[in-house]
């Protein structure tokens, strides 16, 4: 069994309108290619998933299929290369099965005659936001942010009262001080 590893980070950013986008998540669509030693290129596969709906890490295993050609086609592709190709991608996610209890799901592969091509694994963090709540926790953070700097002015103003009484009563004992050696010299 071949194995190949393509480790090159894809960062997208999907936004949606409301929180129960379940029946339109965004689907990642493969095409898996090949080239060998004299240069011929080949369709290996064709794969697609859906995001998962929980954010954090995920590791999907995706299969693979490709269409499977006449005899003359698959000896062509062999020593010649060329495959049949899938025109439009997006056609492989549009054809949807709805179940009874409403919600739609893939029905890949209707009407084609196929063949397994292999597994895909890959590795999926998600992270999701709601801008209701960001922008609330935004709302309560920038008050807790306000609050912090009343106490600090509090405690400053109060730090400042007590050096100001320290200084006034030190003031008042040099003077009183003052006075009453002033008296002894008389």
């Amino acid at each position: 069994m071949f194995t190949s590893h393509f480790c090159f980070p894809f960062d997208y950013q999907f936004k949606a309108k409301d929180a129960s986008f379940n029946n339109s998540r965004p689907y990642l669509i493969m095409q898996v290619n090949s080239v060998d030693e004299w240069n011929r290129h080949r369709i290996e596969g064709y794969g697609f998933v859906r995001f998962p709906m929980t954010p954090g890490y995920h590791t999907i295993e995706v299969s693979t299929w490709r269409p499977r050609a006449s005899l003359e086609s698959e000896i062509h592709s062999f020593f010649l290369g060329g495959s049949v190709r899938i025109q439009k991608l997006e056609e492989l996610v549009r054809t949807k099965f709805i179940d009874s209890n409403g919600y739609a799901d893939i029905v890949n592969r209707f009407g084609v005659e196929t063949e397994d091509a292999g597994k895909i694994t890959i590795n999926v963090n998600i992270c999701s936001q709601d801008t209701k709540s960001r922008r609330t926790r935004r709302q309560q953070t920038a008050m807790r942010k306000e609050k912090e700097k009343l106490e600090t002015r509090k405690l400053v103003m109060k730090y400042t009262l007590q050096m100001k009484k320290q200084q006034e009563a030190k003031k008042n004992e040099v003077v009183f001080n003052k006075d009453a050696t002033y008296e002894e010299d008389f």
